[in-house]
């Protein structure tokens, strides 16, 4: 990695979750001053981390509108920030489409706040070198049934459930002010993030890791035919540190995760009992068949060509994932 965000100033929204714990470790050990921005000031995956106290966040709400926020950012913050990580937000779909109006307020006006803020930013002086907007591969119309997979930046946004639509709204949001009012904001559309110190139960991966240490088949509630696609932590978070190098020189959108990294969830399933040496074989119920012929595909050649590659196996991002949970006794870190 290049000295880019050494001594920077660096603002992270939702840094108290997975990713954003994750990029916050990331940056400041690549030099940067890391503030983070969110409703928790404190959690168990910014403790697991060591970033507790570590890393300084303004208790603020991303939907209270970008006056408040400018408020906390350039009344709280010197010097100011000159990279914004926008990561907060609903990411859990069906949360998501059970309370439409609280995803539309955290997704898609949020992520206008957080824009607008950064544009007073810029406006009133701040060395503004890139802002980096968590989009999703959820957004591509047809992605629920794998129509014309897959996917390049230039298909069409058109998701037909609750979470794609505000992250689609989000992802146009970005780009119109990249191109309205020539702020450098990159939005990524990436793949399902996998690794250590994910504190969603629900998530396949960990779920069947810790299925398999309570010595229980896993469960597949699907048919085990759907196709999606995952990313190893590390590989994700350093597609974050490198967008933000290149957000002043190549803004707009860009996909995260090829077709080499989707398969079905059943052989999914069945690479991490591999990767666990157990002796088990995964319960496939075919009770949810809600995405039945989904297919998640992604063409990131253009992101690719910035100079951007993932670095870790499935089978070894799997193992690593695997020997974490092994190491902090499933999910007692939570609690810890």
């Amino acid at each position: 990695m290049t000295d880019f965000y050494r001594n920077k100033t660096v603002l992270v929204t939702g840094v108290a979750g997975f990713l954003g714990a994750h990029l916050a470790r990331a940056l400041l050990a690549a030099g940067a001053d890391v503030i983070g921005l969110d409703r928790v000031t404190d959690s168990p995956c910014l403790r697991v981390h060591g970033l507790t106290g570590a890393v300084p966040i303004l208790d603020a709400d991303i939907t209270a509108g970008p006056e408040l926020l400018w408020h906390f950012i350039g009344g709280n913050l010197q010097p100011l920030p000159s990279v914004v990580f926008h990561l907060a937000g609903a990411s859990h779909i069906a949360w998501c489409q059970e309370h439409p109006t609280e995803a539309m307020q955290a997704n898609v006006v949020g992520t206008l706040n957080v824009l607008e803020a950064c544009r007073a930013l810029r406006d009133r002086g701040a060395p503004l070198d890139a802002v980096v907007v968590a989009s999703s591969n959820h957004i591509y119309a047809g992605g629920t049934r794998g129509r014309g997979v897959p996917y390049i930046e230039a298909d069409q946004i058109g998701a037909v459930d609750v979470y794609g639509m505000t992250k689609g709204a989000a992802d146009m949001l970005a780009r119109t002010w990249a191109e309205s009012f020539g702020l450098p904001v990159v939005a990524l559309r990436h793949l399902n993030a996998y690794g250590g110190a994910d504190p969603h139960a629900s998530h396949i991966v960990p779920a069947t890791i810790l299925s398999l240490l309570d010595g229980k088949a896993p469960v597949i509630r699907s048919d085990g035919n759907p196709v999606k696609g995952y990313l190893y932590i590390d590989d994700l978070i350093r597609a974050y540190l490198h967008a933000g190098q290149i957000a002043a020189t190549r803004p707009g959108a860009y996909n995260i995760g090829g077709v080499s990294m989707a398969l079905r969830v059943a052989d999914l399933v069945q690479r991490i009992i591999g990767v666990s040496g157990r002796d088990a074989e995964p319960d496939i119920r075919g009770e949810d068949l809600s995405q039945k012929g989904y297919i998640e595909q992604l063409d990131d050649r253009v992101f690719r060509a910035t100079g951007w590659r993932d670095e870790t196996t499935l089978t070894e991002g799997l193992r690593a994932t695997w020997n974490w949970y092994v190491a902090h006794g499933g999910m007692a870190w939570l609690s810890a």
